[in-house]
């Protein structure tokens, strides 16, 4: 049996050993631990068994390193051909059983649940449907190409799931969550809820005609932190709110591989930029300041950088980073993402190919698809910075930024000002806090195990999440979900109107709601 001990030096650079002894791959996590590197200690069947360091997308990528190498050892510890580990139900009734539309990375992440069990799966992607059935046990049957056909199953009585968890590309929110009220008690919808404020406001219309208990995907409301600053904020440990800073850092890579070369990219064939990174960010300003309204919007914002005229005059001409004289060097280079150092960089490479990526298979991608385009030449229109700007009734003026080309990928920053004290987080499991009348500083920590969790994505937030809606399924109880319809339509709308602002180059005023 074997255990893995991996270490994160930089994005898209991980490391790692593979033991056979517990004992001694426990002796390496240890020797790393404390370091200036996340590390994670994984058991035979990937089990997370230890982990130190900042969390924001490393355990994915240790995670992928171990995925590709570890095999399953007969007791003389020979390697056996790796096969697909099944999730493990404890068949108690406190299992929601659940049909997935769409499974991609939210959709696998939630299924890990261990109080949700998928029982049908609808996914166009073949290899991806195949290998979410063999993951969760889902016989032949149940498993379809659309949502179409698995709404007509279910319809007609081939399965019986309690709920419908939506994780579709974003354009592909709408329908399946609308007709999902008609045929399931509850819904667990994938942020954004959709693309317009019509089609978040239909389904917010579906789910009370039905009466559908729904969770809108803000996982960052269940975060340690934002929770802290929040009750914080309502108990009045910092008196009066006067201004909030929230930074977004996207990642500059994560923004080339999603935002310039993948299916984010383009307004048109998605949202814009703020709606898709940003709108839980806007949730989150809106559940800090819930005890006043926003009045105004506005915003700034543009694609700046990753445009044709920005691109390196040594490249001039050359449109594949396979090619190019500068892949070497530049940042953007598909070469340095998904082929770092001539190796598969899987947490990445994994988005391009069908099947598990090789050299081979990433090389013929990056030749041929679009995530080997030069990042200069991209059919790309969605803003690569932008800030919005809210302003409430009190006076209080929260600004968000969103950029492109930060070091730190996802692992937003906050200040909240007020005028007995001071809020900071940096982390998804930390809170600093300043007090002005004692003078005094505090650090809150989530607890100890906090995110040691089958999903631990987002400081455990993920695993908090369907938590609470799975116990509001099983309750009745829909006040147990933070980020329900009602209130996600809310933070949507002046997510809305702050993209109708920038466009508009203008001040909007806004309603009680949210809406213009």
């Amino acid at each position: 049996m074997s255990h893995c001990v991996v270490w994160h030096l930089a994005w898209g650079h991980v490391e790692g050993q593979i033991f056979n002894e517990e004992d001694k791959a426990l002796l390496r996590f240890n020797q790393l631990k404390g370091g200036s590197f996340a590390t994670t200690m994984l058991g035979p069947n990937l089990e997370e068994l230890a982990y130190y360091g900042s969390r924001a997308g490393r355990d994915s990528e240790m995670r992928q390193w171990c995925e590709k190498r570890m095999v399953i050892g007969d007791a003389t510890d020979q390697p056996v051909m790796r096969r697909v580990v099944r999730k493990i139900y404890g068949g108690g009734p406190e299992a929601v059983t659940c049909l997935v539309v769409g499974a991609g990375a939210r959709g696998q992440t939630y299924s890990e649940h261990p109080a949700l069990r998928p029982m049908a799966v609808a996914e166009p992607n073949g290899a991806r449907r195949a290998a979410f059935a063999a993951r969760h046990g889902i016989a032949l049957q149940h498993q379809f190409a659309s949502w179409e056909e698995a709404f007509a199953a279910k319809a007609a009585g081939q399965f019986a799931a309690e709920a419908c968890m939506v994780t579709t590309p974003d354009q592909g929110h709408v329908a399946p969550a609308i007709k999902a009220c008609n045929h399931f008690g509850a819904l667990l919808l994938e942020k954004p809820m959709a693309v317009s404020e019509d089609d978040c406001k239909a389904i917010v219309a579906a789910c009370r005609t039905h009466g559908t208990v729904c969770a809108i995907c803000h996982v960052l409301r269940y975060t340690f932190a934002n929770k802290q600053m929040r009750h914080m904020i309502a108990e009045g440990k910092i008196g009066e709110v006067l201004s909030i800073s929230h930074t977004e850092p996207v990642g500059y890579f994560h923004f080339a591989h999603s935002f310039v070369r993948g299916s984010w990219r383009a307004e048109e064939q998605s949202t814009c930029s703020l709606l898709a990174k940003c709108c839980h960010d806007v949730d989150l300003i809106a559940s800090w300041m819930n005890h006043d309204t926003c009045t105004m919007v506005s915003s700034h914002g543009s694609l700046q950088h990753f445009r044709r005229d920005k691109k390196p005059s040594e490249a001039k001409g050359v449109m594949r980073c396979m090619d190019c004289p500068v892949k070497e060097t530049c940042p953007y280079s598909a070469t340095q993402l998904y082929l770092p150092g001539g190796a598969v960089n899987h947490a990445w490479a994994r988005h391009l190919v069908g099947g598990p990526p090789d050299i081979e298979s990433v090389a013929e991608a990056l030749k041929t698809g679009p995530y080997g385009r030069c990042a200069y030449e991209c059919d790309n229109d969605v803003c690569d910075h932008q800030v919005a700007t809210f302003e409430f009734a009190s006076g209080c003026i929260a600004t968000l930024t969103m950029v492109a080309t930060t070091e730190r990928m996802c692992e937003r920053e906050t200040k909240i000002y007020g005028s007995l004290g001071e809020l900071s987080s940096s982390c998804a499991t930390e809170v600093r806090h300043t007090d002005f009348q004692t003078g005094q500083v505090h650090a809150y920590q989530a607890p100890i195990g906090n995110d040691q969790t089958p999903l631990s994505g987002h400081g455990g937030a993920d695993q908090l999440l369907v938590d609470a809606f799975v116990n509001a399924v099983r309750s009745g109880d829909t006040d147990l979900v933070l980020t329900g319809p009602e209130e996600s339509l809310r933070s949507h709308c002046l997510t809305f109107a702050a993209d109708r602002a920038r466009k508009e180059q203008r001040i909007l005023r806004v309603e009680s709601s949210g809406q213009q």
